[in-house]
């Protein structure tokens, strides 16, 4: 079979799938994989033939995503900022809004020796591209920062019922959920961003459209000065940038 007609036919079994929004993009996307080639590759290889053993795999990998795996799981990686991360199910996906954290920190000042402190990491795709320096939440981590960046759990109790099968099915709930208004672990990591921050130290931290209001009084508790909210692509606030004085 060549590769156009091989795509052809993943596309319309993932056409048949769980509200897949772009099934060509995807069966394109996992085929390139499946024969580590560029996507570009493909369109100048169409009426080639793939070989039984790409084809078996490439196979396989269409039946485990028109099922409503995660794409990424299936090839076990994800690009972010360049590079590509290892990712399994006992890590959050990293999505392209969490890019903003990196462009928003670049923007900082960056001293001769700079200490960077990344909290709630997974698939460490945000702390090495901005330099990784410590995982998981900071209440054991002593000493000033620098920088502080930080992509914790932030989705709504009421909304993980209403999440994508592929996410609510496949992805760490631990990874996702952020107590009833999403803010939860937000509110109770502000309390620590005083004492993690050196003199002149920013914090960038990732949120949803509906964790702003939530975190006011902490923000205003914590004595920290809120310079910069980052929008993403859609206009959504995203990362909240705080300094402190």
């Amino acid at each position: 079979m060549t590769i156009a007609q091989l795509q052809a036919e993943a596309a319309a079994a993932l056409t048949a799938g769980d509200g897949l929004p772009n099934p060509r993009r995807e069966a394109r996307w996992l085929l390139a994989c499946a024969l580590g080639r560029p996507e570009a590759w493909l369109l100048a290889h169409a009426e080639d033939p793939v070989a039984e053993g790409a084809e078996a795999l490439f196979r396989a990998w269409i039946s485990r995503r028109a099922a409503g795996e995660p794409a990424h799981y299936i090839v076990g990686s994800c690009p972010f900022w360049g590079r590509l991360f290892a990712v399994t199910p006992a890590v959050l996906i990293p999505r392209p809004e969490t890019e903003l954290i990196v462009e928003c920190a670049l923007t900082v000042p960056e001293p001769a020796q700079p200490r960077i402190l990344d909290v709630g990491t997974g698939a460490r795709a945000l702390g090495a591209s901005v330099r990784f320096a410590a995982g998981d939440l900071a209440a054991h981590v002593r000493g000033e920062f620098d920088l502080v960046v930080a992509n914790l759990p932030y989705v709504p109790a009421d909304e993980i019922p209403g999440l994508a099968v592929e996410i609510r099915a496949h992805e760490p709930h631990v990874a996702l959920a952020g107590g009833e208004d999403g803010a939860d672990l937000l509110r109770a990591f502000m309390t620590d961003l005083p004492r993690l921050l050196a003199p002149g130290g920013h914090a960038m931290l990732e949120m949803g459209p509906r964790q702003r209001s939530g975190l006011r009084a902490a923000v205003a508790a914590s004595g920290l000065v809120e310079i910069h909210r980052g929008l993403d692509h859609a206009g959504i606030e995203r990362v909240l940038v705080l300094r402190r004085s």
